[in-house]
């Protein structure tokens, strides 16, 4: 396959392609399990050949990849719960 925008594939950088209609579904969908923003990461790693995010980062990342629930609706939940910390900086308490 020579081009993926000329066959209608979506092609990562490692060279693999998936026809749109086996690959990543079409928009209009809705996901009920619980994804972070930290996941881009990986999923975005993958995109660009990175199979193991973690051996490629000095430090470790709470990090999954969103791909399959963009390949597969129905994807079972990738995780079991979410970490989140929310700081209002320079926010004041008094009234």
């Amino acid at each position: 396959m020579a081009n993926g925008a000329d066959s209608g594939a979506c092609c990562l950088a490692d060279g693999s392609c998936s026809e749109q209609s086996g690959g990543v579904v079409p928009p209009g969908r809705s996901l009920t399990s619980m994804v972070n923003v930290v996941d881009l990461y990986a999923l975005f790693a993958e995109m660009a050949g990175i199979s193991d995010v973690q051996a490629e980062v000095p430090r470790r990342i709470d990090t999954v990849s969103m791909l399959l629930y963009l390949e597969n609706p129905a994807q079972p939940a990738l995780r079991d719960w979410n970490y989140t910390e929310v700081g209002l900086l320079g926010a004041s308490t008094r009234g």
